[in-house]
């Protein structure tokens, strides 16, 4: 038996799931890596929860070690990277991040929260073009304060078809058939989703509540580019915060619908994530 990370609010925590594989060897043993070179260590390994499909390896340097976490977001070819620590010498707050050797947009990891076994979790956003570089390249680059690390993540498309296939059943468990995740083109929003948050949005109990968070939903995106069935995946730790992210994303936001090799527009899955912070 496996285990898989889920968010719930502010904090991860690790639950019952089917192990899917665990592929790839070990790194070959050789010469010490160069400073700032980290070492992999153990096996990839590909697991399967009710709402993910993660792909880890543990990396080490120095006394330390750190497991890096991918997570491909179903029928869209953007994802999610974590990281996971026990040290807590090493912070990576605000780090910031390049997948194979072109820095990410995003201004740098964030830290989501603590594991059952106290491992502290870092996450970020990857967009589709930068999550593509690092399945191409296998190279992840970290810089921060506590940490300057290259990371080359070794035989990793070899863990791709096991990503594929986890992915697969859960389209297929939401109601999807397999082929969504073969599209040629995935559904996406016209505009960032959070162009559609207004400052007025943050819902009143919420705030009375004193509560933030972040909301991932899932819609399907219909032929005419509209979002309808709006399900919470991980919810932002308060009832108002998670309504009123799928209320935006349903009422307002607007979309290019998916589309096969031929150009037909099919109905397709999107998720969204909007975080809540009060200033």
């Amino acid at each position: 038996m496996g285990h898989s990370l889920l968010a719930e609010g502010a904090t991860m925590r690790w639950i019952g799931c089917s192990l899917l594989c665990a592929v790839v060897a070990s790194s070959p043993c050789g010469a010490e890596p160069p400073p700032g070179v980290w070492t992999a260590t153990g096996k990839w390994t590909v697991e399967h929860a009710d709402r993910r499909c993660l792909a880890s390896r543990t990396f080490a340097a120095h006394n330390k070690s750190l497991v890096v976490v991918l997570a491909p977001t179903p029928a869209s070819d953007a994802g999610q990277l974590w990281l996971l620590t026990e040290d807590a010498r090493l912070s990576l707050d605000r780090v910031r991040i390049d997948a194979g050797g072109v820095a990410v947009k995003a201004e740098g990891m964030t830290l989501a929260g603590l594991t059952a076994s106290k491992q502290r979790v870092w996450q970020m956003a990857l967009q589709g073009e930068e999550m593509q570089r690092l399945w191409a390249t296998g190279r992840l680059g970290l810089r921060g304060p506590d940490i300057e690390a290259a990371l080359f993540l070794p035989a990793l498309n070899q863990v791709r078809p096991a990503l594929q296939g986890c992915t697969e059943g859960l389209l297929k468990d939401w109601g999807f058939p397999a082929e969504t995740a073969r599209l040629t083109t995935f559904a996406k929003p016209r505009e960032d989703v959070v162009a559609y948050v207004r400052a007025e949005d943050y819902p009143s109990a919420a705030l009375r509540d004193g509560a933030s968070g972040t909301a991932e939903v899932m819609v399907t995106v219909g032929v005419d580019g509209r979002a309808r069935d709006c399900r919470v995946l991980h919810s932002a730790g308060h009832a108002a915060l998670d309504s009123t992210t799928c209320a935006i994303v349903v009422r307002r936001a607007r979309f290019e619908p998916a589309r096969e090799a031929s150009g037909k527009a099919v109905e397709a899955p999107f998720f969204a994530r909007i975080s809540w912070r009060m200033h």
